[in-house]
């Protein structure tokens, strides 16, 4: 009981730090400038809704008494998997998109002029091998780390606190409070996806510890997380600004009143923060990869995740071989309906979990 404990607090420390870097660097900056950049607003709200919703869901998988795969069973091979997919491939782009903004952030900030293909090798090997080793194992990595990720978190914000004002935050909820519910609904994949992946790692030994404070508690720690991160970025630029730039938040310090040798922690910071969006790709793609072989009833997660990394690999390759505005498409799809794809196998898997407990009821 103590070892299954331990494992599911392991997965929950790695899906903490999959919504913490999936909500601050996952979003593009170029969404928030329509009106007012009120992400702030819309991507706390999406983690709290994601996390009162995973919360529901985590109780009724529990009253079923089966794992997550084993809910789409009853379904049958063919559609369980079907119903499978959606998921598997909302954390395959959850895994790819942070570490994409990363690797770009590197080639213009701390690898100035190097190859693509170069920086990419940097990253990848590690990530892939964690994801190889599975979710629990990427778990214990970011036990070790996520205070040295939060700290530096903390400490970029500190520094450039002298250069906040209120005046950025101009005009309020200037794209209006529908546009700012609905970009929180939109943003809620990026929440959705790795909390599901809680449950999906939550074997048979598992699920009495499988509890709404499961997915409430790392919902509101990480809407926490991105509050202050977002609202950071909003004091620090104004919204027209952010269209160009790809990760503002390792540049807010350079707009303090106070310069000096310590402002230049940017690249320190963005190598620490690389640490966190390795550890959530590979849990990501971890969680991507258990979800596909527990459907298929395969012995063994590694094949699985050798094939994610495949697909993550080529994902990231992709964009180098295909025109930017294609690339822009893409993703503005994704980001703008992409709550669909998880929600389609929760809500597949709770049907099946009521089902399930009516018949133990009966």
């Amino acid at each position: 009981m103590k070892k299954a404990r331990d494992g599911l607090r392991s997965v929950s420390m790695a899906a903490l730090v999959s919504l913490c870097v999936c909500g601050v660097f996952g979003p593009s900056p170029g969404s928030f400038t329509e009106g007012s950049n009120t992400a702030y607003i819309s991507v706390p709200l999406a983690a709290l809704v994601s996390g009162a919703a995973g919360a529901a869901l985590f109780a009724l998988f529990r009253s079923g008494g089966k794992t997550f795969p084993e809910l789409l069973d009853p379904f049958g091979r063919a559609v369980g998997t079907a119903l499978a997919l959606p998921l598997a491939l909302g954390l395959l782009f959850c895994a790819v998109r942070p570490l994409s903004v990363f690797i770009q952030v590197l080639h213009r900030l701390v690898f100035d002029g190097a190859v693509f293909a170069l920086i990419q090798a940097f990253v990848l090997p590690v990530t892939f091998f964690m994801a190889a080793k599975g979710a629990s194992s990427v778990g214990r990595t970011a036990l070790v780390l996520a205070g040295v990720i939060g700290l530096s978190f903390a400490a970029n914000m500190v520094l450039a606190a002298p250069g906040f004002d209120a005046y950025r935050l101009y005009a309020g909820l200037g794209e209006g409070a529908g546009q700012t519910l609905s970009s929180a609904l939109s943003y809620s994949f990026f929440f959705m996806t790795p909390l599901l992946g809680i449950a999906v790692n939550a074997g048979e030994g598992d699920l009495r510890g499988l509890s709404h404070r499961s997915a409430l508690v790392p919902g509101v720690k990480a809407a926490a997380v991105c509050f202050a991160a977002h609202i950071s970025t909003a004091l620090s630029f104004h919204p027209a600004m952010l269209g160009d730039m790809i990760m503002p938040l390792c540049r807010i310090a350079f707009v303090s009143p106070k310069p000096g040798a310590i402002y230049r922690f940017d690249k320190v910071f963005v190598m620490i923060w690389l640490m966190g969006a390795m550890i959530s790709a590979a849990y990501c793609l971890a969680s991507g990869a258990r979800l596909v072989s527990g459907v298929l009833g395969a012995e063994s997660d590694l094949t699985a995740a050798l094939i994610f990394c495949a697909l993550a690999a080529g994902l990231l390759f992709l964009p180098l071989a295909l025109p930017a505005g294609l690339n822009e498409r893409v993703r503005f799809i994704i980001e703008r309906y992409g709550a669909a794809l998880p929600a389609v196998t929760a809500a597949a898997a709770a049907v099946s979990a009521f089902r399930e407990r009516r018949r133990k009821r009966a």
